[in-house]
């Protein structure tokens, strides 16, 4: 082989030696960081008793080290107490169980009231991840029949007051419909007779406090959510206490 030769070869075995120990020394690509999020969850209300909804929560891959997550129940359009059993806690994951069921129970009863949503969040994580899907919906199906409304229109008269200083508003379903009392008048809807109406207090600050209802809303209670069903012409009346 000539000088001139050798020297060719040795330059592309230079090279290929030189590709392949870049290859070689190449820095692999990091999987991305560990994440921790929730299912949703389906059930159906019985008529008594309770019935479960059980939301997963996992792990996007196996942890090296133990994971706890903190977890709680938040409302929808359905209520604590009333429809199921508000809950909070903590669920560890590890390697070896790098999933969880949370189960939140649902109350029953014979009332027709349709679908229902509440939710159950997380939060604080503690350990090598962080949060994904972080909101799981509870799906709440209704065992009773399905009330078709009485023909003709009915009225609901909502009142809001505060007192001394007080104030806020109460949100209407359906129709995403708002009465807010800063103008001191009753707000008046019209339904079809028979429609199921939630009504929700919602008070504007921190510094205000819902007081309870009266009206249509009997038995009076501070829960902020209010049911009823529209027949004839109704009334409800929202309170609110300020500082």
């Amino acid at each position: 082989m000539s000088l001139l030769g050798s020297v060719a070869t040795s330059i592309v075995l230079g090279a290929a030696l030189l590709s392949s120990g870049q290859q070689a020394g190449a820095t692999p690509s990091r999987p991305g960081p560990l994440k921790v999020s929730v299912a949703d969850a389906s059930a159906t209300e019985v008529d008594a008793g309770t019935s479960a909804l059980r939301f997963r929560i996992r792990l996007s891959a196996k942890p090296r080290q133990p994971v706890r997550v903190a977890y709680r129940t938040q409302p929808g359009s359905a209520s604590a107490a009333e429809d199921f059993v508000a809950t909070t806690g903590t669920v560890r994951l590890t390697p070896r169980r790098p999933s969880r069921v949370v189960t939140i129970e649902v109350v029953g009863d014979d009332r027709s009231e349709g679908p229902e949503q509440m939710y159950l969040s997380l939060a604080r994580v503690r350990g090598p991840a962080q949060l994904g899907d972080a909101l799981g919906t509870g799906q709440i199906a209704d065992d009773d029949p399905v009330v078709t409304p009485d023909a003709g229109p009915a009225s609901l008269t909502v009142l809001t007051f505060g007192s001394p200083a007080g104030y806020g508003l109460v949100r209407i379903m359906p129709g995403n419909l708002v009465c807010n009392n800063g103008t001191r008048r009753p707000c008046v809807f019209t339904f079809a007779a028979g429609t199921e109406v939630t009504l929700t207090a919602d008070p504007n600050n921190t510094e205000t406090t819902f007081t309870g209802w009266s009206g249509a809303c009997l038995p009076a209670g501070t829960n902020p959510v209010c049911r009823l069903t529209v027949r004839g012409s109704m009334g409800a009346i929202g309170g609110f206490a300020g500082e």
